[in-house]
């Protein structure tokens, strides 16, 4: 079990290493865009570099503390950006639903009925494993 604290430091963490990750959604057009992007992408990551233990870290509860790994998956889910969701998906999520599908089947329904960000990270997970079960 983790506290409260060691929580939001995994979720921040994993936030932060999802931004500095992403890339744009447009092609920039010219040299000036271009170096715009890379400047604000730069300035995202934190000196020394964005630490990849909090990702792996979830990567280890999803597998070995499903409860816990299930909960810091949908706060995880709840707070990122959009278009990070395909990294989750390829990600912990992934690792979560092979793990333990089965056990949180209900639950898993629930969350595809009534959280939209929820339900495109699990069509991610289907693209991922390239099939499409919905």
């Amino acid at each position: 079990m983790i506290d409260s604290q060691d929580r939001e430091d995994i979720i921040s963490e994993c936030l932060d290493l999802l931004k500095s990750e992403r890339r744009p959604v447009w092609l920039p057009e010219n040299a000036a865009e271009a170096e715009a992007w890379r400047k604000e992408h730069e300035s995202s990551h934190k000196p020394g570099g964005v630490s990849e233990d909090a990702w792996f870290e979830l990567y280890d509860l999803a597998i070995n503390d499903p409860e816990t790994g299930w909960s810091l998956l949908l706060e995880l889910i709840s707070r990122c950006h959009k278009l990070d969701l395909s990294m989750i998906a390829a990600g912990p999520l992934g690792t979560f639903l092979h793990h333990h599908a089965i056990t949180f089947s209900e639950r898993i329904e629930n969350e595809l009925a009534a959280n939209p960000s929820f339900r495109d990270a699990y069509h991610w997970t289907m693209r991922a494993e390239g099939e499409d079960r919905t």
